[in-house]
């Protein structure tokens, strides 16, 4: 699942054959881009601090984060 409303993005349904059901497992794509099951059947493109950061507020990375996610400008 992609797409954040940036130009050029668009969410694109994919169907993949397994050998045996994906589980909790990361799905990783040409060797950089990784993704983590959300919801049932789809897939969510991880960040830049993983798949699972620690929720907000917790650490500094998870500030980033959040502030990355927000698109808040670089000095606020």
């Amino acid at each position: 699942m992609a797409g954040d409303g940036c130009s050029g993005e668009r969410t694109v349904p994919v169907e993949v054959r397994l050998p045996e059901p994906l589980g909790e497992r990361d799905v990783v794509v040409n060797l950089d881009q990784l993704y983590t099951p959300d919801r049932p059947g789809l897939l969510r493109r991880c960040g830049e601090f993983g798949c699972h950061p620690a929720p907000t507020g917790c650490t500094s990375d998870s500030y980033h984060q959040a502030a990355r996610d927000a698109d808040a400008p670089q000095h606020s």
